[in-house]
Formats: structure tokens, C-alpha cells, sequence
């Protein structure tokens, strides 16, 4: 099959030239800036193809078909194949694989497909939250870092005889230093996305396996520093939940123009999914929630009369729960909880939640403000 102008336009020469030297190949001579010459052994026969470089050129489009028709014959495989290679070159690249009845048709339901790719894009943002710093629970409010991340990853075209998910995370392509020994460089952020998803992912499996015997939660807190989140954990419950699949197969591979580790596989199983809720549910349950927002009403007040701050407790929404929330508040804040308590007006303030026994207490509060009143009409 010969490749449309559309793809031959796609083709991007520092792309080629990565994939070209994760195959073997080596630049032999450089012509300018328009074009250089590759060179690889096959056996004893030394093939030889010219690589256009400036995409202005008149004849870029025939000198790429005949960049491909080389390598179709060097490589004995379709140039179809060739093309999705050459495109993830420069990318690491993870495929969830969904396999079970809902997917033999290689097609999902609207509602099912929505499901599949919110949970697909919170697996990422776990996995760039945690390579910011791991931590038991993301709260809302995510790392800046993390949620940049996301605006650079891809999702590649559907891959032909199942229903795969592919997407692309461009990685910097490594450099050497002539005459400089190499030695273990901290890595780009983007690649450290994925070496922490690919191990949150393994550690995420292992502890659903041992969770499920030892029925304690103490498996996924050892798994927590390689990544391993509630948020992670609720994002592949997912997968296989909500998407109907009994497997979900992910894997995750390093880009030819950065290696770095070797590919990953780790399939989730239905049975899975309620461990892996369970873990989140716990670890949400536990872990203090930074910039939490309390909103509710003042039901009591403490204070001893030679004090100047004070002790109050707020009915407000917690996890879709009414609760009672104890804060501490400073002098200036206490007077307006008074006020909010005598009128019956609804107050907010922002801290961070924690769960102590039963009850709940907002450490740090600040912000806290009456709700106006709502005049009658």
C-alpha cells in the first residue's frame, strides 16, 4: 500500500531520523540543511537512503515515499505499520487494551466509551501527580505541574483487530556529550510521568492481589511512595468497571529515542475493581484533604471566658454526608461565628480536613466569611 500525501506531509524529519537510529541506522553524511544521507548494515549489503530535512523542498513528498518504500523492504512490513512507529519515535507510549464480551464487536457504547476516557485521562494525572511528589490522595486542587502535563499527551489513531486506547507522551530525545562519560541525569519530567505510571501500575496490581487475601489496607500504603494513590486506584476500577471489560491490559513502553526502561504489561481483572475502590475509599477516608471547602451552618460554640480564640462545630456537606466539622478560630474570626450562629446565617472557610476517630476537625482554617443574606422579593 502506498502512503496518501496526507501522511507523507505528517512525516516529520527529526522524527524519522529518531527512529532511524533506534533501528540501526547512522547518519553517514549531512547535505546542508535540506537533506542526509543513512546508512545500515543488513548482512553483508549496506543499504543507503536519503532523508529530505526541509519540508519546503520541491520534491519532499516523492523523496519521503522513497524514504518509506527502503524501509518497507528493509524491514519486510507494511508501510502502514512503519508509519505508527516513525509517529512514537520521540513518544513513550501506554495502550490499554479492553477485552471481554462488550468488546468483540471492536465497539463500545457512547456512555461506555465517555467512561473509558475520563479514567484513562485520571490514570495520567494520577500518575503526573505522584511523579510531583507521591501522596495517598490528590485533593482538587492538583500540582500545576501535573495538569500542564496533560495538555501534552496524545491520543493516537484506534489500532485495527481490538479495542485498544493508545496514547503518545512526547519525551526529549537523549543527548550524549562527546568525550564525556554518561552518567544517570535526572530525567525530563515527561518521562518521569510514565516510569511512575509504569511502576504505580505493577504496585497498584500487587496490592489488590495481597489486599484481597490479607484484607487489611496496609499493601497499598507500602505501595504508596512508587505512586500508588486513591486517586489511581479509583481510576482503574474504572476501566473495568464502568467499561464493561473483564480485562483492562495496559502497557507501557519507552520511546526508541529515549530508552530507559523495558516495556511494562500489567492486566487489571474485573474482580479487582471493588479492592481497588475499597483502598481509595479508605485512604480518602484517612488522609488529610488540603484546600478543603466547608460550607455550613455554626451549631456550637466553645470558648473559656479568659481566651480570646475559640473551639466551634459547623454542620456541613462531606463527601456527599452531612457532618459535624470542628475548627479552631483565631480572635478575629470568632466574633462572626457568633454572629453566624445567633442570625442563623451559613458561613465557608477553606483548611485542611482530617478525620480524627469519628468526628471531623479543619486544620489551618482561614477564610472565613458569613454567606450574604438572601433578601425577599
Amino acid at each position: 500500500m502506498k502512503p496518501d500525501k496526507e501522511s507523507l506531509r505528517a512525516l516529520r524529519p527529526l522524527e524519522l531520523a529518531a527512529y532511524l537510529r533506534s533501528r540501526g541506522w547512522w547518519e553517514a553524511e549531512r547535505l546542508g540543511e535540506r537533506a542526509s544521507v543513512w546508512l545500515v548494515k543488513r548482512g553483508r549489503e549496506e543499504l543507503e537512503l536519503l532523508l529530505p530535512l526541509d519540508p519546503t523542498l520541491g520534491d519532499y513528498l516523492p523523496r519521503m515515499a522513497e524514504v518509506l518504500s527502503t524501509l518497507e523492504a528493509a524491514e519486510a512490513r507494511p508501510i502502514s505499520e512503519l508509519l505508527d512507529d516513525v509517529a512514537a519515535a520521540t513518544t513513550d507510549t501506554i495502550r490499554f487494551r479492553f477485552v471481554g464480551p462488550t468488546f468483540d464487536q471492536h465497539s463500545v457504547a457512547v456512555e461506555q466509551g465517555v467512561h473509558i476516557y475520563e479514567n484513562v485521562r485520571e490514570v495520567l494525572l494520577a500518575a503526573a501527580c505522584a511523579a510531583v511528589g507521591p501522596r495517598p490522595v490528590f485533593s482538587t486542587r492538583k500540582p500545576a505541574r501535573a495538569l500542564e502535563y496533560l495538555t501534552t499527551v496524545q491520543l493516537a489513531p484506534p489500532a485495527r483487530g481490538s479495542y485498544v486506547v493508545t496514547v503518545r507522551s512526547p519525551v526529549p530525545p537523549a543527548l550524549t556529550q562527546p568525550g564525556i562519560p554518561r552518567s544517570a541525569p535526572d530525567e525530563p519530567f515527561e518521562r518521569r510521568v510514565i516510569s511512575t505510571l509504569a511502576a504505580s501500575l505493577a504496585s497498584a496490581h500487587r496490592a489488590a492481589l495481597r489486599a484481597a487475601s490479607s484484607a487489611t489496607l496496609q499493601p497499598f500504603e507500602e505501595e504508596v511512595a512508587l505512586g500508588v494513590s486513591a486517586n489511581l486506584c479509583e481510576a482503574l476500577a474504572g476501566l473495568v468497571s464502568r467499561s464493561g471489560a473483564r480485562t483492562c491490559e495496559v502497557t507501557v513502553s519507552a520511546a526508541p529515542s529515549r530508552p530507559g526502561f523495558e516495556e511494562r504489561h500489567v492486566a487489571f481483572a474485573a474482580d479487582e475493581a471493588p479492592v481497588l475502590r475499597e483502598a481509595a475509599r479508605m485512604f480518602r477516608a484517612s488522609a488529610p484533604r488540603e484546600d478543603f471547602e466547608l460550607e455550613g451552618l455554626v451549631i456550637r460554640l466553645e470558648r473559656d471566658e479568659r481566651a480570646s480564640a475559640g473551639t466551634i462545630t459547623i454542620a456541613g456537606v462531606v463527601d456527599a454526608s452531612l457532618r459535624k466539622v470542628r475548627l479552631e478560630l483565631e480572635a478575629n474570626d470568632y466574633p462572626a461565628a457568633v454572629r453566624a450562629h445567633l442570625e442563623g446565617r451559613p458561613v465557608r472557610c477553606e483548611g485542611e480536613l482530617v478525620r480524627e476517630g469519628r468526628t471531623y476537625v479543619l486544620r489551618h482554617p482561614r477564610q472565613f466569611t458569613l454567606r450574604p443574606e438572601e433578601r425577599e422579593e
